[in-house]
């Protein structure tokens, strides 16, 4: 049977032949020369050993590069994930001014689709800057059930507006996706309640009780949407706006509203 033989490290086989090396030119008073040699060599060895390592990473780096085009491949993802996004999100402009209410617009019979990042932006003329023709409008958020009924509570909450030169807008971004609705308390009998200056001016200084029969959520003008946001997918390439029939865009300030958040 074959005998393990036990061999010396490289460190201690290279003192050894230091030793001999001195034992043979009189140097035996100076054992502590190899032991310093054995230290240096054993230091730069690692200093070669790291400087490959990093030479090696320098090449895989540069084979990653050339696979994208000479982009650094962190650097490409990015700019996939972060710099792209907004050249995929729209704007939807609505308008959210109403008809005679002779009949319902078009536009308030049709589902307002969008996608996750896309920005909904409710505009209409104000009231209180043109001549004649406008009505007083705001924005609510609603439950499926509350807008199939015109329902509003006491105290609802209406999105922030801002107005510009001639037209008031709502802003509303898009985060969830979901079924979401929006419609018009004006004429309500909440709305009503409140008998706040727009409600005197609106009724032509008379004020109101109830329910009107022109309330803008009722069937004469039936200001009301259906907001349906899906997951946002590939989408055609550069930045996108939209607008749906008739839509217009208010000036460019407008207000952001807190929804779907």
């Amino acid at each position: 049977m074959a005998e393990l033989v036990s061999r010396p490290s490289p460190q201690v086989s290279r003192r050894t032949r230091c030793v001999s090396q001195l034992r043979r030119h009189g140097g035996l008073d100076k054992p502590l020369l190899c032991s310093e040699r054995t230290a240096n060599h054993t230091t730069s060895l690692q200093a070669s050993t790291a400087h490959i390592r990093l030479r090696r990473s320098h090449t895989v780096q540069r084979s990653m590069m050339d696979r994208a085009g000479g982009v650094p491949l962190l650097r490409l993802v990015h700019l996939l994930l972060f710099t792209c996004r907004p050249c995929t999100a729209a704007t939807i402009a609505f308008d959210w001014n109403v008809g005679d209410g002779s009949s319902v617009p078009a536009r308030y019979l049709e589902d307002v689709t969008g996608t996750v990042g896309d920005t909904l932006v409710l505009s209409w003329q104000d009231p209180t800057t043109t001549p004649a023709g406008p009505m007083f409008h705001e924005a609510v958020q609603m439950t499926a059930e509350d807008v199939a009924t015109c329902t509003f509570a006491d105290g609802y909450t209406v999105l922030d507006k801002t107005r510009s030169v001639s037209s008031i807008s709502v802003t509303v971004p898009l985060h969830t996706v979901g079924t979401f609705y929006i419609s018009c308390g004006v004429g309500s009998a909440a709305w009503c309640a409140t008998n706040t200056s727009t409600v005197i001016a609106a009724t032509g200084g008379y004020g109101c009780s109830g329910d009107q029969a022109w309330m803008h959520c009722g069937p004469m003008f039936g200001q009301k949407i259906k907001v349906v946001v899906s997951d946002a997918g590939p989408k055609a390439n550069g930045a996108a706006s939209r607008a749906l029939p008739i839509g217009i865009m208010a000036g460019a300030s407008t207000a952001v509203a807190a929804l779907w958040v």
